[in-house]
């Protein structure tokens, strides 16, 4: 699972993922998958965009992209 993926290799805060929204687009053999979450880096809780290529048993095959979309300083 993506979400899996992105906990066990960020350094995020412990127990600050929190998951937005997920959604994905079928490309017959494989999916897109574009998921947004909240979590912290210890310097500050960020909002970020994952897009990840994935099989149709849904094992991660490739990270497509990842950003930032907003950051917040506590």
């Amino acid at each position: 699972k993506l979400e899996n993926y992105i906990q066990r290799n960020r350094n995020f805060a412990p127990d600050s993922y929190r998951h937005n929204h997920t959604d994905f687009v079928d490309h017959g053999d494989y999916l897109v998958v574009t998921t947004t979450f909240f979590a912290s880096d210890n310097t500050a809780y960020k909002q970020y965009e994952w897009v990840a290529k994935v099989n149709l048993d849904g094992f991660l095959m490739g990270i497509i992209s990842e950003k930032t979309l907003r950051s917040e300083t506590p």
